[in-house]
């Protein structure tokens, strides 16, 4: 079961870097999370932090909703700056027993929906995004599910909504090396729940 942690975390790695370095800042001097733009201009400290805080206060208002009907628990947060504002935003959540992608769906689905919707009440946090109204392609759920024993080939180990873009990796549960991935927009996957 090791080796599938590993792979869960390699594989999440990936897709957070990846997301981060299309958002990537090209001025001199920032880099994801950095606070500084260039050697002239540093961004002011206190809006980050309070833009931050509110980024974090709404993350926990979803997982809190969300924890009461899927189980989940929050793992962490990433923001990536650009220019001093919020770019995109990483959510990377727990749960700890088999689901099917069937579920992992209504999961993803059901937090970013929740998510979107705390985002819009929020009439503080949009002075600090980069491009408001905080789009839907800008926000990243990694969902890591696991169990010492997984008895289902067709359990999912990692589900994520990255870019507006649903994927579910499998994990072979007699072989560690062997995994599964399946794809689906946005779309598709509130209009398979609909049905």
């Amino acid at each position: 079961m090791t080796i599938i942690k590993i792979l869960l975390f390699v594989m999440s790695t990936f897709y957070a870097l990846n997301a981060a370095v299309q958002e990537a800042p090209k001025a001199r001097g920032q880099f994801f999370g950095v606070l500084r733009q260039s050697d002239e201009e540093a961004i002011d400290d206190d809006a980050y932090s309070e833009g931050d805080a509110l980024i974090d206060e709404i993350i926990d208002k979803t997982v809190k909703s969300i924890k009461k009907k899927y189980a989940v628990v929050r793992l962490q947060k990433e923001s990536v700056l650009s220019q001093g504002l919020i770019g995109t935003i990483s959510m990377h959540l727990e749960m700890c027993k088999e689901i099917c992608k069937e579920d992992a769906r209504k999961i993803l689905v059901a937090t970013a929906k929740e998510f979107m919707q705390n985002v819009s009440h929020s009439s503080k946090i949009k002075q600090f995004l980069k491009h408001p109204p905080f789009a839907l392609e800008d926000l990243q759920i990694v969902l890591y599910c696991y169990q010492e024993n997984m008895d289902n080939d067709d359990s999912i180990a990692l589900a994520d909504m990255t870019k507006g873009t649903l994927n579910y990796i499998t994990v072979d549960c007699h072989n560690n090396f062997a995994c599964k991935e399946y794809r689906e927009t946005y779309e598709e996957a509130v209009q398979a729940l609909s049905l």
